[in-house]
């Protein structure tokens, strides 16, 4: 009975390191199966850029604007990038705006306890709307709910 734990124990714990190993291993052949010109976040040693897919290689990223002119292109190596995301600019600004109004409507039900009548609905939803416009202008250009990470240096 002990050798058959002993037998389950250590083929477990193989399967276990097994698993680790391969979650620290290299995921650079993910960014190839990308579409051209999607939208990244590339996080590099030297700096980060916001730029569209143009090529990937073994051992190069290439990105740049929409247009896919070549002013503006920059090459990493992948020695130096750290990790790159899909960007969501449209649900980080879905996201932020429903933040802010909701933030909005608290202030708003705090600020308005005492007044009567249409005065107060008028407050609370002005104070809401204003929050939910301030929530999408801040979350939505800095991508503040980025997509999921495509690649991480391991």
């Amino acid at each position: 009975m002990r050798k058959l734990l002993l037998v389950a124990l250590l083929c477990g714990t193989t399967v276990s390191l097994h698993a680790q190993a391969a979650a620290v291993a290299d995921t650079w052949g993910h960014l190839s199966a990308l579409p051209a010109h999607s939208h990244l976040h590339v996080s590099a040693d030297t700096g980060g850029k916001t730029c569209y897919l143009i090529a990937v290689d073994e051992t190069t990223l290439t990105c740049g604007r929409s247009d896919g002119k070549p002013k503006g292109q920059r090459v990493f190596q992948k020695s130096e990038v750290k990790t790159v995301k899909l960007t969501r600019y449209g649900i980080s600004t879905a996201a932020g705006v429903g933040i802010g109004a909701g933030a909005g409507a608290a202030v708003g039900f705090g600020v308005t306890q005492n007044p009567n009548g249409w005065f107060k609905g008028a407050v609370r939803g002005v104070i809401a709307l204003m929050g939910g416009v301030a929530g999408g202008a801040i979350c939505g250009p800095s991508d503040a709910f980025r997509g999921p990470t495509v690649y991480r240096r391991p």
